[in-house]
């Protein structure tokens, strides 16, 4: 799985029984391809948040602290790169 390579870069995880679990937050406004991810992260222990739009993922990184961001680009109401700036001004 090429997320568990980034595991040992990541910040923001989480102890749960001595073992640090990773927060990923997965956004896309496709539901088939956040299904897809979510099922093989999750299989790796990961813990998944999902947002199908760039205001939603927004409010989900002000609530939490991520270890990772899967981002699409292309999105409805607020694009990934957009997204991105936003997240890269707080997240420093």
């Amino acid at each position: 799985m090429w997320l568990l390579g980034f595991s040992f870069l990541l910040t923001g995880s989480k102890k749960v029984a001595g073992i640090e679990k990773v927060r990923i937050l997965l956004v896309d406004d496709e539901e088939r391809i956040r299904e897809m991810i979510r099922e093989y992260t999750s299989l790796e222990g990961y813990d998944i948040d999902e947002a199908s739009d760039g205001i939603e993922a927004l409010n989900l990184f002000k609530q939490q602290k991520y270890s990772l961001v899967i981002l699409d680009v292309m999105m409805p109401k607020m694009d990934g790169w957009s997204v991105c700036r936003e997240i890269r001004k707080t997240s420093q």
